[in-house]
């Protein structure tokens, strides 16, 4: 004897693993234990399931063959896809000739689908012809028989849209078979624990609007640490995976990226989609294969509690990478999201439970049922409050791990608090998310590192940042909403170093002051410039050593960069609207690095022969069409990348032949 079991999609949008398991599990292992007691013969025989999820239940990996097989039941699945086109396949039919017993799960949504409806039909058809060889056993998943039967508007609201895109012929035969299978007695499950927040999934995707085919999308759920987000995002993410070419979940981004690497996470996500070799050596090789490979493939991409915007900007940065209907999801604890650059980004707010549906929850976990014991209903009501609707506390998980997990969405910073400033040399306040102004510093007349980085929130410097005498070192990396250095910071003459990059292409960039010029001791500076060309003043900077313009937007650079005579580091990496380097370029006597990898530029100009101290040359996924200048000038040059340069059109004979130099692309 064979049986067929069709799960339906809200099974698969909604539960999680191990509740699934349970679910399948136990609920199989007690209909068969029935089904043998009705019928002896059974154990005489061996039980085949084919089991069929929809929505890829497998390939999701929601559910496993040996979750399956804990059930005592054996799983057969045939690896080609059973659906064709528009019908279903010769598998599945060959699946339905072979079976005695067909498990139809209708659920809330069951009916909505044209394959769950197309099955039954073909199941109840295969059930008639059989002369009572076959048998209907349906399961009734929080749903009525009425439901099925048509008796009410939730699956008769269903066939009603059908009739809009299907012939009278075959919704008819849909609404035959569901009468047929709601007059067979069933089974009726009703959750055990999940509460589904099928308002906010219709919230979210509605957001997305699929109907909009040639737009790409963000969308950004955010929400306190433990408030459901994720599994939020992974409830959309199995209901829609279907409509596109490929999809990938990427699961808890932050920890993974601080695990195992950002090029660990680029490497699943091309994987995931389809694309068979991603060979990837860094974290820029990842940024240049994602944007080149899927800029014509229509994908659905989640990144599951992204930290900070360097994480978004190296795996999703621009909708340009992806192609015409793709949509992005991206979970996060904080509200403000970075603009997506090309394409529309919506924001959703996931809201705390409702106190009726986590006392449910709380009292399903605590108790194992719907509702407290009487005795427990005052305590189970007091929990919840405390908890504040947080699925994550509500279920069994120690207070420790609970504040833990929230810890990071409490930054605030309660500054009258802290009067102890006066003997302060740093003040280190990265990942503030709750900052949006630095407080008065002005008490800090000893700080010499100021480090503001991450705070996703910060808009501005307070002026009280120009009494620093000893500051030294500014660091506001990763604050999108920040726009300028503040011109105070500009009149302190003992600055050494300022780092301001934006961390990926969807953070807003910098405008730099003409006051830059008066840092005269500055050594470091690492900004990301916004589309105005830099003043003339950065060429003032005659102590500068390390200049990473890296992400800027600007289209050229000054000419009064030649000044920079102890300049020994340029980076322009992704800087993508300049074109050409200033022929005063050559005038760097001391530079002994240049990355222009990812950069628009597209040649490069003849006084970089000049460049007698240069050691490394980064051409990388560039858009560089021609090298005319001849390379044998630079005397000191060990490394040349010019890996992914696609553009080139010839390499010139002196480099190839050049002995000694680790040459990257040829």
């Amino acid at each position: 004897m064979s049986s067929l079991i069709t799960i339906p999609p809200e099974l698969a949008a909604a539960l999680s693993p191990k509740d699934m398991q349970r679910l399948v599990a136990e609920q199989l292992k007690e209909l068969f234990h029935e089904l043998i007691l009705r019928n002896p013969n059974v154990l005489k025989q061996k039980v085949k399931t084919y089991l069929e999820p929809i929505f890829h239940f497998l390939r999701m990996n929601v559910l496993t063959y040996e979750e399956i097989q804990y059930a005592g039941i054996r799983v057969f699945r045939d690896n080609e896809e059973i659906r064709k086109g528009e019908y279903i396949g010769e598998e599945i039919l060959r699946a339905i000739e072979d079976c005695r017993i067909f498990v139809p799960i209708f659920s809330r949504t069951y009916a909505f689908s044209k394959w769950c409806l197309i099955e039954l039909a073909t199941m109840v058809e295969s059930k008639e012809k059989s002369s009572g060889g076959k048998k209907i056993l349906p399961i009734f998943y929080d749903v009525s028989v009425d439901d099925v039967k048509l008796e009410t508007e939730l699956y008769a609201e269903a066939l009603s849209i059908h009739r809009e895109k299907f012939s009278p012929n075959t919704v008819q035969q849909w609404e035959k078979a569901l009468r047929e299978a709601g007059k067979i007695k069933g089974w009726e499950l009703k959750d055990k624990g999940l509460v589904e927040r099928i308002d906010e999934q219709d919230a979210i995707i509605s957001l997305l609007d699929l109907k909009s085919p040639h737009d790409v999308r963000l969308v950004c759920i955010h929400g306190m640490g433990g408030i459901g987000k994720t599994t939020l995002a992974r409830a959309v993410f199995n209901q829609l995976c279907d409509h596109f070419d490929g999809c990938c979940f990427l699961l808890d981004v932050r920890e993974t990226t601080k695990c195992k690497g950002i090029e660990h996470l680029q490497r699943q996500l091309l994987q995931d989609v389809g694309v068979r070799s991603a060979d990837i050596t860094d974290e820029n090789d990842g940024i240049w294969m994602i944007s080149e490979t899927l800029q014509n493939r229509k994908v659905l991409v989640v990144l599951d509690d992204v930290y900070d915007l360097e994480q978004i900007g190296k795996l999703a940065g621009e909708a340009g990478w992806f192609g015409e209907g793709s949509r992005i999801i991206i979970t996060s604890r904080n509200k403000k999201v970075p603009v997506f650059e090309g394409g529309r980004v919506e924001i959703f707010e996931a809201k705390p439970m409702k106190f009726e549906e986590s006392l449910f929850l709380f009292s399903r976990h605590a108790f194992g049922k719907e509702n407290p014991p009487e005795d427990f209903r005052d305590l189970s009501g007091e929990v919840v409050r405390i908890t504040g609707g947080l699925p994550l506390a509500l279920e069994k998980i120690p207070a420790r791990k609970v504040q833990d997990r929230l810890k990071i969405s409490y930054d605030a910073l309660d500054w009258e608090a802290k009067q102890m400033c006066k003997e302060l040399k740093v003040l280190d306040l990265t990942s503030c998310h709750r900052l949006t102004k630095t407080p008065d510093l002005s008490v800090c007349t000893k700080l010499e590192r100021l480090i503001l980085q991450d705070c996703m929130n910060l808009v501005e410097i307070d002026n009280s940042v120009g009494t620093l005498k000893c500051l030294k070192y500014l660091n506001a990396s990763g604050c999108p909403y920040l726009r300028d250095i503040p011109e105070e910071i500009c009149s302190l003459d003992g600055v050494e170093e300022i780092v301001m990059v934006a961390k990926g292409s969807s953070q807003d960039r910098l405008k730099l002051s003409d006051s830059i010029g008066r840092l005269s001791r500055l050594k470091h500076l690492s900004v990301s410039l916004a589309r105005s060309t830099p003043p003339n003043s950065l060429g003032y900077l005659k102590s500068l050593v390390k200049l990473d313009l890296s992400w800027s937007k600007m289209a050229e650079l000054p000419k009064s960069i030649g000044g920079l005579v102890k300049l020994e580091y340029l980076s322009l990496y992704f800087c993508r609207e300049i074109k050409e380097l200033p022929d005063s370029i050559g005038d760097l006597k001391s530079l002994a690095e240049l990355d222009i990898s990812m950069s628009g530029i597209t040649r490069l100009p003849s006084t970089i022969e000049y460049l007698q101290e240069l050691k490394v040359l980064n051409m990388r996924g560039s858009v560089i069409e021609l090298i005319t200048i001849p390379m044998t000038q630079l005397k000191k040059l060990e490394k040349l990348d010019i890996q992914h340069c696609y553009h080139l059109r010839n390499i010139p004979s002196s480099i190839a032949f050049i002995y000694g130099w680790p040459i990257w692309g040829i």
